[in-house]
């Protein structure tokens, strides 16, 4: 068995950027029409919520990327860009960082953007409750309770074969008594076996060792990367 070296992160701050490139698109659809939104891109900034969307827009005919302003649940476009003009020059996504959207419309279930609005709500209440978690365990040494769970993850991980450029990182809660209470892909590689592989090594490896004492809260959320970039024999 091969394992690569792992990257472990207890419950990952997610910073305020506002750039709109990003990695991660996630289908919104919306009846018969096609909508993206890009997972990694949802922040809330200065009572706004911010979030990448990717379309096909009719009149330009070509994919279009923009990032939509939410507030108080009304939405706008703040700007855009063709997609294949973004991808081949990145700097774009400097210049399009969330300013102010020239107007806000409420959403009706018609809109295209409907979905992909309710996905970033979604996720913007889940990083929420993660970074508010953080602010509780700050005062914890989770160091030594993370390496043995590192290497107890590591012992029941199987990656695929051909894998060896992929990356998953797995979400997953751990509760007092260390019971898994829950899982889920956070960020995909894009390869299904190897999703299955990250996620199984995260099941078979509990029960987990109860929590540090000295942290208070029922359970904890930790982010865990599969980097299966570097490979040891």
């Amino acid at each position: 068995m091969r394992y690569s070296n792992l990257f472990i992160t207890l419950l990952l701050l997610f910073a305020c950027s506002n750039i709109c490139y990003a990695e991660n698109w996630e289908e919104a659809f919306n009846g018969d029409k096609e909508i993206y939104i890009d997972t990694d891109s949802v922040n809330y900034h200065n009572d706004s919520l911010y979030y990448s969307v990717k379309y096909f827009d009719n009149n330009l005919r070509a994919d279009v990327v923009a990032i939509i302003q939410n507030k108080e649940g009304n939405a706008g476009v703040v700007s855009t860009c063709k997609f294949n003009e973004y991808q081949q020059n990145k700097s774009l996504a400097n210049s399009m960082t969330p300013k102010i959207a020239p107007e806000l419309k409420p959403l009706n279930t018609n809109s295209l953007l409907f979905n992909a609005n309710a996905r970033a709500i979604e996720i913007n209440n889940k990083n929420q409750q993660q970074s508010q978690s953080i602010n509780k365990a700050d005062n914890v040494d989770f160091r030594p309770y993370m390496r043995r769970l590192q290497r107890r993850i590591k012992r029941n991980w199987d990656p695929p074969k051909g894998s060896e450029t992929k990356k998953v990182v797995v979400l997953f809660k751990i509760g007092k008594d260390g019971t898994l209470l829950s899982s889920e892909i956070f960020k995909t590689s894009g390869d299904k076996a190897a999703d299955k592989a990250a996620l199984l090594a995260i099941a078979i490896s509990a029960p987990y060792e109860p929590l540090p004492k000295e942290y208070t809260e029922e359970s904890i959320d930790i982010q865990f990367a599969f980097d299966y970039n570097v490979f040891l024999k």
